[in-house]
C-alpha cells in the first residue's frame, strides 16, 4: 500500500499530516465568524446520512437532529410547500386556521369577510378592534 501527501503511511498506519490540516484551516479561518462558519460546515458534513434536521426556536437550537416530528392538537395546521413545512397554530382549533377565527387585518377600511375572533387594526385611526358580531374596540 502507498500513500499520497497529505496522507502519511507509517508502520501500516495511514494518517493525515497535521501540518497540512493546520495550514488548510488557517487559510479558511481569517476571523471569528469564519471559524464559526467552518465549525458549522464541518458539523453539517459530519451528520449521518446528510439528511439531519435540527429543531430551532428563535434561532436557539433545541435539538441537533431528529428522526420524526409529531404535531399534536386540533389547533395545529401543517402545510408542506416543497421541501419547506409551515406550521400554524390557530386560536381555537379548526382547519384551515381561518375557520377558527383570529385572522388579523391591517387597513383603513374594515374587512368584510370576517368571523368571530378576527382582529382589525385600523391604520387610519390607529385603533384595534375584535369582531364579536360587531367591531368592538380593544
Amino acid at each position: 500500500m502507498t500513500a499520497q501527501y497529505p496522507l502519511i503511511l507509517e508502520d501500516n498506519e495511514l494518517t493525515f499530516d497535521p501540518k497540512k490540516i493546520q495550514e488548510f484551516l488557517s487559510t479558511l479561518i481569517k476571523t471569528k465568524s469564519g471559524a464559526d462558519q467552518v465549525a458549522h460546515n464541518m458539523g453539517m458534513m459530519a451528520s449521518s446520512g446528510g439528511g439531519a434536521v435540527g429543531i430551532y426556536k428563535d434561532k436557539a437550537r433545541i435539538i441537533k437532529s431528529v428522526n420524526d416530528i409529531n404535531f399534536v392538537g386540533d389547533n395545529i395546521v401543517v402545510t408542506r410547500k416543497g421541501k419547506q413545512v409551515d406550521v400554524s397554530v390557530t386560536t381555537t382549533g379548526g382547519n384551515p386556521p381561518e375557520s377558527a377565527g383570529g385572522a388579523f387585518y391591517e387597513s383603513a377600511t374594515a374587512p368584510t369577510e370576517i368571523i368571530d375572533g378576527d382582529r382589525w387594526w385600523n391604520t387610519g385611526t390607529g385603533r384595534l378592534y375584535t369582531w364579536i358580531g360587531f367591531w368592538a374596540e380593544i
